[in-house]
């Protein structure tokens, strides 16, 4: 799970990218 997680945030989707951009 924990990899899994860690590979999501690697290649997060484009939303996410802007959402951690703008925090």
């Amino acid at each position: 799970v924990v990899k899994e997680n860690e590979e999501e945030k690697m290649s997060p989707k484009p939303e996410e990218i802007k959402n951690e951009e703008f925090s």
